[in-house]
């Protein structure tokens, strides 16, 4: 057994952050964008490989998935592999935004497996700018705030949308009646349905017309007045974003202010779109995202329309509390979801702690200096913007005064 000290898998997506990793990091500003650092084994950006401690003289493995391949009961545990296969079920991210995502949601794990399987069909190459199930997991996720985050997440309630429209029209804005109009005819997952639907179907005239109506309106909201700050963010996208008809869809979203340590759990079928700041994500190891808009990626309407829960109540904000069970560590918290690929919490270290990893862990500091030691006595420093990967059965000694992010699945 061993564990793997890691360098996260860098993505200069446009809408990240200069400073923000850099900061984090202790590294100077960056070049260019820096948008998320992947902790993990997906094969579009396993974590690389920097030290193995308590391995055999033979382990070569240059990333973590390579090293999972290898031997999958070895790294994950009998149990975890029965479970999900030959792979690592969940991954790990540190998120920077300073421009807003894209308008998005994630497939059911039978939407996953069968659309795979139709672009597998199809023969549309895994790496295509417009394929849309990249591999047959469903991606449930959970975004953890590490200072203010903002985000749009989940319809808004019916009746509050249709009321916030009619005062935003009012300033003359006839296409907000229109988009209005079949709220107020069927207040429930129908009417959200008809009117999405009725905004991706316009035509690239009319939806720069009412993309503009609805910006202009969301300008005049005055500070203080009710959805205020979603106002602010409606009429920054319409600005960013003339004539997409994501703005729109985002007209219909719960607005989400995050403190730190404030999260949000999106299942599937969750219309959401992140929108600044720094964050932990942690999700169901895939990259299967449909978008509708706000975006320069591939867009496919009909697909998104397909996956998306127009019932469901938007995702609550959550906050931690003092972790329990089996495998809990001494003053950790964490965040309760539903997703049987992982848990996760937070652990404040100041001194000296012992552990027996039972399933497969990831832990991931963010703040203070962290020191991992092997049953062997070898031991290595993990770094905010470094990780560790913990096998199975293997016993470690962490000390130091840092604040660490630990992933593992449930009940292994």
């Amino acid at each position: 057994m061993a564990i793997l000290v890691l360098t996260g898998s860098l993505k200069h997506y446009d809408w990240g952050s200069r400073d923000a990793l850099p900061r984090l990091t202790g590294r100077a500003p960056a070049e260019r964008p820096e948008a998320e650092l992947w902790f993990g084994a997906h094969v579009d950006g396993p974590a690389r490989v920097q030290a193995a401690l308590d391995a055999e003289p033979t382990f070569a493995a240059a990333d973590l998935a390579s090293a999972i391949a290898s031997d999958p009961p070895r790294w994950l545990g009998a149990a975890v592999a029965r479970r999900f296969g030959a792979r690592l079920p969940f991954l790990v991210k540190l998120l920077a935004a300073e421009r807003p995502l894209s308008l998005q949601a994630h497939p059911s794990a039978a939407q996953a497996a069968a659309g795979f399987a139709r672009e597998e069909a199809a023969a549309v190459p895994r790496t295509a700018r417009e394929r849309c199930y990249r591999d047959a997991s469903h991606k449930p996720e959970l975004v953890i705030a590490l200072g203010p985050f903002d985000a749009l997440a989940g319809f808004r309630a019916v009746t509050e949308t249709a009321s916030w429209l009619a005062q935003l029209g009012s300033g003359g804005a006839p296409s907000l009646v229109e988009l209005r109009a079949p709220l107020a005819a069927s207040a429930d997952g129908a009417g959200l349905r008809a009117a999405l639907t009725w905004a991706f179907g316009l035509d690239e005239g009319r939806r720069r017309q009412v993309v503009e109506e609805l910006g202009a309106a969301a300008r005049r909201v005055p500070a203080g007045a009710p959805l205020a700050r979603a106002a602010r963010w409606i009429a920054l996208l319409a600005g960013r974003h003339p004539g997409d008809p994501g703005v729109v869809g985002a007209a219909l979203l719960e607005q989400r202010a995050l403190g730190p340590g404030s999260a949000l759990f999106l299942p599937a079928g969750s219309l959401h779109a992140y929108l600044a700041g720094l964050a932990v994500e942690v999700m169901a190891s895939s990259d299967n995202v449909l978008r509708g808009g706000l975006t320069t990626k591939h867009i496919d309407v009909p697909e998104l329309l397909g996956v998306l829960d127009f019932d469901a109540p938007a995702p609550p904000l959550l906050s931690p509390s003092p972790a329990v069970g089996p495998g809990a560590l001494p003053g950790e918290v964490e965040w309760r979801t539903s997703a049987a690929e992982f848990q996760v919490s937070r652990l404040a270290l100041r001194g000296e702690l012992e552990h027996s990893a039972s399933g497969p862990e990831l832990w991931v500091p963010v703040a203070g200096e962290l020191t991992l030691t092997s049953p062997g006595g070898a031991a290595s420093r993990v770094a905010p913007g470094e990780g560790a990967f913990v096998a199975p059965g293997h016993r470690l000694r962490a000390t130091g005064s840092a604040t660490v992010f630990r992933a593992r699945v449930p009940d292994a």
